[in-house]
């Protein structure tokens, strides 16, 4: 670990994070890789295979996984975090996020794009807890307006990330009840900046590579 953070890129411009499913790391099954573009590029200046997402707060947000390394000649890996700020407007980031999932089935995208977010302004929030229920420690999304908690994810962890939004999945917690016994269904947001009409001119998609590490 080193002891002051580096950061990636010209401090300058943003750059643009997105992540994906690929092939292409010597691997028959595809596998998960985040990338940091420059604009106008198509080449990434840094990759990290693996990512999961590890904390989460208002703007700023933590991707860890393991990057690759070239030493004498050979090529390893090691572990790596990217600590990540969304180059937005304003001092708090909000978010409008859709449900993906009903009952725990997978909906298609363009069927919960086309019915309207279920909250808008609001704000994310991801930490690693220790869930009475489940009897051990998880990671917790949840989106909150105002004072609020409205949506909450277990086991939660990014799913991919384009030039629009991005897609946080894991498993949604109904308590016991008198219609049956208490079950975790699987649940995905898709979350995208919430941006007020007058500031529409501001690129929603770009991150802002604060530091790593």
């Amino acid at each position: 670990m080193l002891s002051v953070a580096e950061q990636i890129g010209d401090s300058g411009h943003s750059l643009e994070l997105v992540v994906v499913e690929v092939t292409d790391q010597g691997q028959r099954r595809p596998t998960k890789v985040a990338r940091l573009i420059p604009p106008g590029s198509r080449v990434a200046v840094s990759e990290l295979a693996a990512p999961k997402l590890t904390w989460f707060r208002n703007d700023t947000f933590v991707l860890s996984g393991e990057e690759s390394l070239t030493w004498d000649s050979k090529t390893m890996r090691a572990s790596q975090s990217w600590l990540c700020r969304f180059d937005l407007p304003g001092c708090e980031a909000q978010f409008k996020v859709w449900t993906s999932h009903q009952e725990g089935v997978e909906m298609s995208r363009h069927r919960v794009l086309n019915t309207g977010p279920n909250l808008t302004a609001s704000r994310i929030a991801l930490s690693n807890v220790m869930h009475e229920q489940l009897g051990r420690h998880t990671t917790q999304a949840s989106v909150r307006r105002t004072t609020t908690t409205h949506l909450t994810l277990l086991d939660c962890d990014i799913a991919w990330m384009s030039e629009e939004r991005f897609c946080l999945t894991g498993f949604q917690h109904y308590p016991e009840s008198g219609q049956g016994p208490a079950r975790l269904l699987k649940q995905g947001w898709f979350c995208e900046p919430d941006i007020p009409v007058a500031l529409h001119a501001v690129s929603e998609r770009l991150l802002r590579k604060m530091s790593l590490r």
